[in-house]
């Protein structure tokens, strides 16, 4: 939709400007304007977390695999975001379950590499980089 397109563009833009609350503006004006666009909500859960507003994050990143169940850079933010707050045991069961449920994505098997290189687990971290080339060598 052209007015959701436009306020995301909007959003974007002060986020390159370095505008956190006008790209927070932009972004919630995408969301409601095409609220099925997981865009938008992506975007807000970054922004979020620029500002500190790490429930606020969560939230958004949730929103944008919920708007659409096979947003995997939604996924990917939200599982970091709770490794980056410190829920090590939600953000692996979250991505085991991902990973399980789609085992032909680079990008979770990637962002699962990423987690268990952040917990040091190397080995599993290697062979599930691996695994992700397998899948897609330019990934």
């Amino acid at each position: 939709e052209g007015s959701a397109k436009s306020a995301y563009e909007d959003g974007w833009k002060a986020w390159m400007d370095g505008d956190l609350q006008g790209a927070k503006s932009g972004f919630n004006k995408a969301a409601s304007a095409d609220p099925k666009s997981p865009a938008p909500h992506y975007a807000l859960g970054i922004v979020n977390e620029r500002l500190s507003d790490r429930p606020g994050a969560l939230n958004e990143f949730r929103t944008s695999f919920t708007v659409k169940p096979d947003y995997e850079q939604g996924m990917c933010a939200y599982a970091l975001s709770l490794l980056r707050a410190g829920n090590k045991g939600e953000a692996d069961s979250f991505l085991t379950d991902k990973h399980a449920k789609l085992p032909e994505s680079a990008r979770i098997a990637t962002c699962y590499a990423e987690l268990k290189s952040q917990q040091n687990d190397s080995a599993t971290a290697q062979q599930l980089a691996q695994g992700a080339l397998k899948i897609d060598p330019d990934f």
